[in-house]
């Protein structure tokens, strides 16, 4: 289930049902692609721009589909942007896709993260060969943004020599670098801003891929919304000690990482941003990385902004008390859900009940309805907090005026 959010001189709101891309709001589609990110934005000049478009599993039934169709109809024929945040293929791995469509969408610029050497820019986006495809695209120029504690640059690459080398190489200021901008009919200023990418920091490759993520600020008067992909907490302490100005007491707040408990903020970073409503992008009853943890929504459920709606939320833990060994496990099976409907993945792995609210009376106040083969738990639970998630439909609709 995608969440959509609405940004206007007269309303904010968050929403699961679609909405129309009106002129002088900002409206922001939180796309449901499985265990991946896809967000689509329509500025109030009715520009769109798209940040990642990539998954893992767990995309629905016609996901790209109506990712492909919202942009389309959003953008009414024109080209777009994309922002691809960082080299890891669930937030870029269906760009293609999206773009190679009938009618075709184009797209006039990429910013990227990571770019791999002066004359293969986009070699560590190598999953469908995104750097050999840009005629897809229709040769948009590329720009690797970099915005850390030590370097500030915009590096652009285009097709006048085929994206062999880079063609310019310019400073971003300190408060990062503007993409889209303007003012309302009512004078209302907005703007579309990367504020962080190419962070370094120690670690694996994919670490290091995470952390270089681009996070982009929203803005819209006095209202912003924080979409930060990966980032880890060397990206979060580089948006604490440089960016801190821009992310006081946002509206809204993409969880980082999907939910991830390795990407946990510092109590400092938490009550800065301290959201009004958070989003976390992740697929329903997706196993492979096994997102949301517990520990990342333990980490945000108590913000002093969070507004206090009653949602659904899934959750996954490591480990459950008593289920320690196989037989454990298939006692769950055999005897606790024995009279229920229960459905499993291909691989025998993974097993669920079709109906959460048919656990035993020992799950139910837990919400356990879903467990791995190697002892991973998953719940779901109704809480009284902000905290959407794509792949579960919470509510229909919260104005926050």
């Amino acid at each position: 289930m995608p969440v959509f959010a609405t940004l206007s001189t007269h309303k904010k709101t968050i929403s699961t049902g679609q909405i129309d891309a009106e002129y002088d709001e900002m409206n922001i589609g939180f796309m449901d692609i499985g265990q991946g990110d896809c967000t689509v934005i329509s500025c109030p000049d009715n520009m769109v721009i798209v940040v990642d478009c990539g998954t893992v599993g767990g995309l629905p039934d016609n996901g790209m589909l109506a990712i492909k169709n919202l942009v389309l109809q959003w953008a009414y024929g024109d080209d777009i942007d994309l922002i691809l945040t960082h080299p890891d293929r669930d937030h870029y791995n269906q760009a293609i896709n999206l773009c190679n469509y009938i009618p075709v969408t184009y797209a006039q610029n990429i910013y990227f993260s990571r770019a791999y050497s002066n004359d293969s820019p986009l070699g560590n986006y190598n999953v469908t060969a995104l750097g050999n495809n840009m005629h897809i695209f229709n040769f948009p120029e590329i720009h690797e943004i970099t915005i850390n504690a030590n370097t500030r640059t915009k590096k652009t690459w285009n097709n006048l020599n085929g994206y062999n080398a880079p063609v310019s190489n310019i400073p971003i200021a300190a408060d990062g670098i503007t993409i889209a901008s303007g003012q309302t009919t009512d004078g209302t200023d907005w703007s579309i801003k990367i504020i962080a990418g190419n962070v370094p920091a120690t670690g694996n490759d994919e670490w290091q891929s995470n952390a270089a993520s681009l996070v982009t600020l929203i803005s819209f008067g006095n209202q912003t919304v924080l979409l930060m992909a990966d980032a880890t907490s060397e990206t979060m302490n580089y948006l604490f000690n440089n960016q801190a100005a821009q992310i006081g007491n946002v509206s809204f707040l993409q969880m980082p990482h999907h939910g991830s408990e390795s990407n946990l903020p510092s109590n400092n970073f938490k009550n800065l941003v301290n959201p009004h409503a958070i989003i976390i992008s992740v697929g329903l009853l997706s196993n492979n990385f096994k997102l949301p943890r517990y520990n990342a929504i333990q980490s945000w459920l108590y913000g002093a902004n969070l507004n206090a709606e009653e949602l659904v939320i899934d959750y996954w833990q490591v480990g459950a008390p008593g289920y320690n060994t196989v037989d454990d496990l298939n006692q769950i099976l055999n005897v606790s859900w024995a009279p229920y409907e229960v459905d499993q993945n291909d691989t025998n792995t993974f097993f669920w009940l079709l109906d959460p609210q048919d656990a035993e009376p020992g799950y139910s106040n837990t919400g356990f309805y879903g467990f791995t083969n190697n002892g991973y738990f998953l719940y779901r639970i109704t809480i009284n907090r902000d905290i959407w998630a794509t792949g579960v439909e919470g509510s229909f609709e919260h104005n926050f005026n």
